[in-house]
């Protein structure tokens, strides 16, 4: 069964569940997948650990960077995992919907390589396994360590000196180079921060609305540079494109369990369906050309 349900999730059918992966497989019923995903022993985590070897081995690049981002499941009862009445993002209102933080690699194609967990302990784990720098939007009321407490992000990028601003394109857009005014800072460390690495604050900042300003919480080697970093923050806008094709052709929103190990264990095997489409996108050349490219005065943040 380890082989019938990615088989199945690989397959051109409409509705991704146990009933229509045991058809797409070739399997009798869907008792037998049933049991692979609730009850049989195997552990998900380890599956997800060599599901990201297998990425980073097939479409790691120098200029590869992980993303951090969230997606929604909507879903029209109550019972599946981690299902609550709450804003989803990809309905625009209030649904029926699990929502939960995602790193995703984005190499020469890109893959999902971890499953939701706490966005802040994740971002930087998978960041340090994966061997590149990653960017988590964050809200301006994001608080961060500082020499006398916590302060708010708005509240320091508030206090950045005019020369920290620098006007840098975060790449192409749709209609032409997306040019913004970025502020980057180096946050304080506390003996939490493997050698080699550094945690920095990234702001952008809109040229025609000076207001208006996204901030960026950055983990990345030491040696990355503002042009590489304004480069990670300018990838994001490419991670929908990787949720939907992983919801469209590998059935990532498609679980119909009760309990998390089961949702767990979709998740992963939706995510290792979904990364061979992209290895074979990346190394296959007929495949590859139908790919879509996708408070205090006082502070230790540095400004660079």
């Amino acid at each position: 069964m380890g082989s019938s349900y990615p088989t199945g999730l690989l397959a051109p059918v409409e509705r991704k569940n146990s009933w229509q992966l045991s058809d797409a497989a070739g399997v009798v019923g869907p008792d037998g997948l049933q049991h692979f995903l609730n009850r049989s022993r195997w552990k998900s985590d380890e599956l997800r650990d060599r599901l990201r070897s297998y990425v980073a081995t097939a479409l790691a690049c120098p200029d590869g960077v992980l993303v951090v981002d969230e997606t929604g499941f909507l879903k029209k009862g109550v019972k599946s995992a981690g299902v609550q009445r709450q804003y989803s993002g990809t309905a625009g209102r209030a649904e029926n919907s699990p929502a939960r933080s995602v790193p995703r690699l984005r190499c020469r194609c890109r893959a999902r390589i971890d499953r939701p967990r706490a966005v802040p302990a994740s971002s930087g784990r998978s960041a340090r396994l994966a061997g590149c720098p990653t960017c988590w939007k964050c809200r301006s009321i994001q608080t961060v360590n500082d020499l006398d407490g916590r302060r708010r992000v708005d509240t320091l990028v508030g206090r950045a000196p005019a020369d920290a601003w620098h006007r840098v394109s975060a790449g192409l857009g749709e209609r032409g180079e997306r040019v913004y005014d970025w502020a980057w800072a180096t946050l304080p460390s506390f003996g939490d921060i493997p050698a080699g690495f550094a945690r920095t604050l990234l702001a952008r900042r809109s040229l025609d609305d000076p207001t208006d300003i996204a901030y960026y919480l950055c983990f990345h080697p030491a040696t990355v540079t503002r042009e590489q970093i304004v480069a990670v923050a300018g990838a994001r806008r490419a991670v929908e494109e990787c949720f939907q094709a992983a919801k469209d052709q590998c059935g990532l929103d498609h679980y119909q369990v009760r309990t998390w190990e089961p949702w767990y264990r979709h998740i992963t095997l939706a995510m290792l369906a979904h990364a061979f489409l992209a290895v074979t996108a990346a190394t296959d050349p007929k495949a590859h050309a139908g790919w879509v490219e996708s408070q205090s005065p006082t502070s230790a943040v540095s400004w660079r």
